[in-house]
């Protein structure tokens, strides 16, 4: 997982939007990929050169991350009380895709040791991703903060293939949004590294206007999502 220039961008966007943005968390132990560093430093030296704490969450740990698991619903709830409506700004840069609920987690080494990777040890049934898919919601819009942001860049549906389990639409967003009071800052779909072929991702910031709670599993699946 990583952050490249053109999510730089997306950060210094809701920067621009919420110019007094002092927290935020991320979903998964980020690098970022400016330049050719075989071992890209992690994104928290760019949050923290700018005054704003960092935290992120991801099963491997790496970079003193949370470790927990997003696929259970109220992540707070297992040890983590302090990250409740904690954040004034939430990312998933290539988290939530992955996120299924299942029994049994494999890490498997990436980046020579520089980062690790957490993968289900089975191939999980529809119902363990949806499930996963929804509690990873659950938690994003439960991490954030009422007035804060959340920055989303996942696989556009018929792109990536084999990538994640989890693709969208911009449809996704619209109807999310009309459901839970969002507003959409910004809406576009972006070819990843110049990859037009099967390399776009929709890209998403969202508003959170209230405290309200989180739709039901079932509105969920309102919004449109395709699964692997």
């Amino acid at each position: 997982m990583g952050i490249t220039a053109y999510d730089i961008k997306l950060i210094e966007k809701a920067l621009e939007v919420k110019p007094d943005i002092k927290t935020v968390c991320e979903l998964g132990s980020q690098n970022l990929y400016l330049d050719n560093d075989p071992k890209p430093p992690f994104a928290s030296t760019w949050y923290e050169a700018r005054g704003i704490e960092y935290t992120c969450i991801d099963m491997a740990g790496d970079n003193g991350a949370v470790k927990a698991d997003l696929s259970q619903k109220n992540v707070w709830l297992y040890g983590h009380e302090e990250l409740y409506q904690q954040f004034d700004l939430v990312t998933d840069f290539g988290t939530g895709e992955h996120v299924v609920s299942v029994p049994e987690f494999q890490s498997v080494a990436f980046h020579d040791g520089h980062i690790n990777s957490v993968y289900p040890k089975e191939q999980p049934t529809e119902q363990q991703i949806a499930e996963g898919f929804y509690n990873c919601w659950a938690n994003k819009h439960n991490l954030l903060k009422a007035g804060g942001l959340m920055i989303n860049v996942n696989p556009k549906t018929g792109n990536w293939p084999g990538h994640g389990y989890t693709y969208l639409t911009r449809d996704f967003y619209l109807k999310l949004a009309e459901l839970m009071g969002y507003e959409i800052i910004l809406l576009e779909d972006h070819a990843a590294m110049g990859n037009t072929g099967n390399g776009w991702n929709v890209v998403c910031i969202l508003g959170k206007t209230t405290d309200k709670p989180f739709i039901s599993f079932e509105d969920f699946q309102q919004c449109e999502q395709l699964r692997s």
